[in-house]
């Protein structure tokens, strides 16, 4: 479906069933559900959705939307190079998002990734996890081993007890709040530099 720069378009539900769908605006439209029930399902340009879900694998949202719920049932679900205003974002597999996004809650069942400038309120990442860029994070838990590049900011970060967590050297991750790091003998929690000799800061 493409719609241009013509009238503001309002849609109530759409559904695409075929495999590599796109739901591509030039136009400002408004949308109340968007479903992809097939792989490699996208949405690109400048819209506001209330909710946004994707079925199947590979789902991608890319541009500058603002959206209320973005579900990504499957792996491999991304907010690609974007700007966009999110509620809730809910990645039941793996799953990143890139950009300088704004998002309120975002939550990765299996591997997250957050990459750029991103500003989060609250994020929950269940098993591993890669946080790159300059991003701004109220509060963070990571449920299992993570890695750090960058110089990230957080109100409060937490870390797992027999987790690793690997922070890019020469590089710092400020936490202005608190820092929650309760191992035990038969839990540690390591925290190493990504690279031998070369100093990384907390």
């Amino acid at each position: 479906i493409y719609n241009y720069k013509e009238n503001t378009l309002i849609y109530n539900d759409i559904e695409f069933h075929g495999t590599g769908s796109e739901l591509h605006n030039v136009a400002f439209c408004k949308y109340n559900l968007v479903s992809f029930f097939n792989n490699s399902g996208s949405i690109v340009g400048e819209c506001t959705i209330d909710t946004a879900s994707f079925h199947g694998k590979d789902g991608t949202i890319l541009g500058n939307d603002t959206i209320k719920a973005a579900l990504f049932y499957e792996g491999g679900g991304k907010l690609s190079n974007s700007n966009h205003i999110i509620e809730i974002a809910v990645f039941h597999d793996d799953g990143l998002i890139d950009g300088n996004n704004k998002i309120d809650t975002a939550l990765f069942f299996g591997k997250g990734g957050i990459n750029g400038g991103n500003t989060i309120d609250t994020t929950i990442i269940y098993n591993e996890a890669i946080i790159s860029g300059e991003n701004t994070i109220r509060t963070t838990t990571l449920l299992g081993d993570g890695k750090f590049e960058g110089d990230n900011i957080f109100n409060d970060l937490t870390f797992s007890k027999m987790c690793s967590y690997y922070l890019e050297n020469n590089h710092t991750q400020t936490i202005i709040n608190n820092f929650n790091a309760i191992g035990s003998c038969t839990g540690p929690i390591i925290i190493h530099s990504d690279e031998n000799t070369q100093q990384a800061k907390i």
